[in-house]
């Protein structure tokens, strides 16, 4: 099977079964991060809108490409006709590995770094929060982004956020300047049956912080 579509349609299964909870805590202030998984940010995930350009397709709206991937029309061949394909840290074929393997990723051991005060380490990665963790024994980043600005504008204590970009470590040290937080409760929530699966709980989260 084409490892773009096999990604795609491990994303799209996210994408309308599940979500997940984090609540994270620093200095005695918790934050809860619900992170959700649209179909829209599927392209921008692979990172084939922003590093292959010089690919004439990529000129398309997501929602096309997204079309044609499921359609067997857009394959990794076709992304490996970019001379940005393997170009360093862009790495698109090892983007879209991460990303099929991101309910694995989420569900293993992983850090909660604050990432708004990103210019504090010179990125210019646009993000709320990073989690790090590793993949067959590989450091891997992915970012969250706030779905609605005006949410966490104000208050960031509670927030509903999507997946902006995921890739593995080449080289460049993501976070080193955020803050890490303690993890008190990971949880993968099925949209499917309403099941609740509690993946981590530190012994002194409070019972209310668990989601129904």
């Amino acid at each position: 099977m084409d490892a773009l579509y096999s990604c795609y349609q491990s994303y799209s299964k996210m994408a309308s079964s599940c979500t997940y909870y984090f609540v994270v805590a620093k200095r005695g202030k918790s934050y809860s991060i619900n992170i959700q998984f649209e179909l829209a940010q599927f392209i921008h995930l692979t990172g084939i809108s922003d590093h292959l350009k010089d690919l004439p397709f990529v000129r398309n709206s997501p929602g096309d490409l997204r079309k044609w991937i499921e359609e067997g029309r857009l394959t990794m061949a076709e992304l490996a006709k970019s001379s940005n394909f393997r170009k360093g840290e862009i790495d698109i074929a090892a983007r879209i590995s991460c990303l099929s393997r991101l309910d694995e990723f989420l569900r293993s051991d992983n850090f909660v770094i604050d990432y708004l005060d990103r210019h504090a380490s010179g990125s210019r990665l646009k993000a709320d929060w990073l989690i790090r963790g590793n993949i067959d024994g590989e450091l891997c980043y992915l970012f969250l982004i706030a779905k609605s600005r005006k949410e966490v504008a104000k208050d960031r204590s509670s927030g509903h956020y999507v997946c902006r970009s995921i890739f593995p470590d080449r080289g460049i040290a993501y976070g080193q300047y955020g803050r890490t937080m303690t993890t008190l409760l990971k949880q993968r929530i099925s949209t499917i049956g309403e099941r609740t699966e509690i993946l981590y709980r530190h012994h002194s989260c409070p019972a209310d912080y668990l989601e129904p």
